[in-house]
């Protein structure tokens, strides 16, 4: 035992990345690579090498031989627009899927025209027609039984009249309908539903007695017409894409042929550079175990077992390189596939399905093993959990059949005895209340008049009774939230009620702090003085402090024969006192105009021999930058925004890129996408609760947790999976 502790410091136990560095490392010279390598991680530095590949690839298919046909191809993803911007993310969105690939190459070639070669519209449209009766014919079951029923407390109300028109053109379809019978009562159902500003068929009744009727019909009758809607949609599309088949093949081939051009020329560039994607990586490594079978077996023999957790978020590179490093009968694998959450990383929760159904059958290659008993979470939050998804998870969503095989069962006596002060609570705001919120507290900070604020004063009367009455610490309670984007909201409202909050760190957006925009512009300036928009505001800022009248007397230095003159010259020209309105210029503005100059002469200078590094702490120095915003209020958090951006500028020079114009374009590109770059942490207070996305909880434990926004619509554009954290005793949601 003693000896097998010893060996756990050398043993391979970790994420699946440090392997393939591993065996790239060792053996890259069979692929004529060199050991020395650096991971580029960096999403800014990846798309800023992305793009000149693009452009260089771009540059070469459009002076090429096919370039009418590549012009045309490009159209169809550009439309009007005048930029290439939609174009490049929908080849580096197929590029980041064929980094999940085990063979990039091998896929191009055999499935990327796949669904093209082998789509059969004769059997799409069977199946779309199937669905259009089907749903006709349950719209129709719907309006019948409203009429018969419940619509009779309606009278004559217009709505009515509607609902016997749908009726009457349902009605006219014969008994085995065909395709132009089923698509004219369809698209004159939908017409009828989108009369009257698409209000034709809504039931309008005011009566308080009859709220509860009106409210159930509008909503069911929503739910059926939505989906004809949805089928019309389908069958627009299916025709055009009939339509238009014939010249989808030559435009996918040049695509491909594109996609693996760039994919070619992009490893070529990171090659030259010495720095390789996690992707590349593993392609290499998966390389150098397939085509030299001695490395495989060495590596083969030297592992006892193979065991993988968190098996459903693989992908299918993972997945090779798993399948060469095992010898076949030693693979352990664990995994919930209701927790995959890395869909956006190409990682495939159908490895694991198929894995899943697979052993269950007589004679299958692996043996399937049940792990239900979950230790964390008592049997009220477990029920709670097992309640929602056998009401949501089908094979179709969350990709299996959510039954007794699946729940989750308490684990030990402890978590199975019964504590009501633990179940699950759903606290429902009522939004009517916010119109009477806001007249009672007219005047007061904004967030209380959300609809989505108001729900975070719910929570935070919760909270509040949680700690003062049942004393329970804030570090014990947790907000979960689907996204980020309203911490802002959270954070500022927590704050009001003195209750002490600490977001995950996730993208913080330093790069829109006032001080580091400041630096920004200052750099801009220095690379560029004519431009008058960063040069205005280092002007204005704290640094040199000219106030508007001052800047509205340089303004109005020009020449007689001049009408637009870029604002630097203006300062030469106030400076040279050679311009109209000359007599504006003071000998306290002027020496202040000298002094600026000088400055940005000096910055300038140093530019061009020193750092990108150096000249930002030249630059905090001289004008005693740092140290104005450490006094600021948040002090601490400015400088060190500062910091990052300083630290950023340093692995910005490591990369191999240098120039203070690159650097400006790199960060113009981040705050462009949205990116950011991680800040400087600094010390949290110990009682705080904790207010995080649910991806990031995935794998932690909680004793109070609030799920918030809950009443949030699916995103549809991308149905990622989400882990679920197992709170330890209670859930509100």
């Amino acid at each position: 035992m003693a000896r097998q502790i010893a060996d756990v410091a050398t043993s391979d136990i970790g994420t699946m990345d440090p392997l393939p560095k591993k065996v790239l490392t060792r053996y890259g010279y069979l692929l004529g690579l060199a050991p020395q390598f650096r991971i580029l991680q960096n999403a800014s530095e990846q798309r800023l090498l992305q793009n000149e590949v693009f452009q260089s690839v771009f540059d070469r298919y459009y002076q090429g031989k096919n370039q009418e046909a590549f012009v045309q191809m490009v159209k169809n993803f550009t439309g009007q627009r005048k930029n290439l911007s939609l174009f490049k993310e929908q080849v580096y969105q197929i590029y980041d899927f064929l980094q999940s690939t085990s063979d990039p190459e091998k896929w191009l070639g055999e499935h990327f025209l796949k669904g093209y070669e082998e789509t059969d519209f004769d059997q799409l449209e069977g199946e779309l027609m199937e669905s259009i009766q089907q749903a006709l014919y349950e719209a129709e079951n719907f309006f019948d039984f409203h009429l018969s029923n419940e619509g009779q407390a309606f009278g004559k109300a217009k709505y009515l009249e509607a609902v016997q028109e749908v009726l009457d053109q349902i009605a006219s379809l014969s008994e085995r309908p065909n395709k132009e019978q089923l698509t004219t009562v369809l698209k004159a159902v939908v017409a009828i539903s989108r009369a009257s500003n698409g209000g034709a068929l809504t039931n309008r009744a005011r009566k308080e007695e009859l709220k509860d009727l009106v409210t159930a019909y509008n909503q069911d009758k929503n739910l059926h017409i939505n989906r004809l809607r949805d089928l019309e949609n389908q069958l627009y599309q299916l025709e055009f894409q009939k339509t238009f088949h014939h010249e989808e093949g030559p435009m996918l081939s040049l695509l491909r042929d594109f996609i693996r051009d760039f994919s070619q020329a992009y490893l070529e560039r990171k090659i030259q550079e010495k720095a390789y994607e996690f992707g590349d990586i593993s392609h290499f490594a998966i390389q150098i175990l397939e085509q030299f079978p001695e490395v495989r077996q060495a590596f083969q023999a030297r592992y006892y077992e193979v065991m993988v957790d968190e098996y459903q978020d693989t992908n299918h590179t993972q997945e090779r390189m798993l399948d060469l490093l095992s010898n076949g009968h030693n693979r352990f694998m664990v995994g919930d596939i209701k927790q995959s959450i890395y869909r956006f990383r190409q990682a495939d929760p159908q490895i694991f399905n198929d894995k899943f159904k697979a052993y269950q059958e007589e004679g299958a290659d692996g043996r399937l093993i049940l792990l239900k008993e979950n230790f964390r979470s008592h049997v009220e939050v477990l029920d709670a959990t097992n309640d929602v998804f056998r009401h949501l998870m089908d094979e179709e969503v969350g990709e299996i059949d959510y039954n007794q095989t699946h729940y989750l069962v308490a684990g030990s006596d402890k978590q199975r005895m019964a504590l009501p002060q633990h179940r699950a609570e759903f606290l429902l705001y009522d939004g009517s209340q916010d119109q009477e919120e806001k007249d009672r507290r007219r005047g007061s900070s904004p967030w209380s008049r959300d609809h989505f604020k108001g729900e975070i004063l719910l929570v935070i009367k919760e909270i509040l009774r949680l700690h003062r009455v049942e004393k329970v610490p804030f570090k014990d309670i947790t907000l979960l939230t689907a996204t980020r984007t309203r911490n802002d909201a959270i954070l500022e409202a927590f704050d009001q009620y003195q209750i002490p909050i600490v977001a995950d760190s996730g993208q913080a957006h330093y790069l829109e702090s006032l001080e580091v925009m400041v630096m920004l512009d200052t750099l801009r300036t220095i690379n560029n003085p004519l431009h008058d928009y960063p040069l205005v505001a280092l002007m204005k800022s704290p640094m040199f402090d000219f106030d508007e009248d001052e800047l509205a007397r340089i303004s109005l230095q020009t020449l007689t024969d001049q009408k637009q003159v870029a604002f630097y010259h203006k300062i030469q020209l106030a400076l040279e006192q050679t311009a109209e309105h000359a007599n504006l210029m003071d000998d306290k503005l002027l020496a202040k105009i000298e002094n600026f100059l000088q400055v940005l002469s000096s910055w300038r200078a140093a530019a061009k021999t020193h750092s990108l590094y150096d000249l930002l702490w030249k630059i905090y120095e001289d004008r005693y930058y740092y140290d104005y915003v450490g006094a600021l209020p948040n002090g601490a958090q400015r400088q060190a925004n500062l910091y990052a951006l300083t630290l950023r500028a340093n692995d910005y020079e490591k990369a191999s890129f240098k120039g203070l114009s690159r650097f400006i374009a790199m960060i113009d590109k981040i705050i462009e996408n949205e990116h950011d770059l991680a800040s400087v942490p600094l010390a949290a207070p110990k009682d705080a609760v904790q207010l995080m996305t649910v991806h990031k909880s995935k794998g932690l434990e909680f004793k109070y947790v609030f799920i918030l926004n809950m009443d949030k619509a699916f995103n549809r554009k991308d149905q990622s999976g989400a882990g679920h954290p197992q709170p330890s005793k209670r859930d509100w949601f």
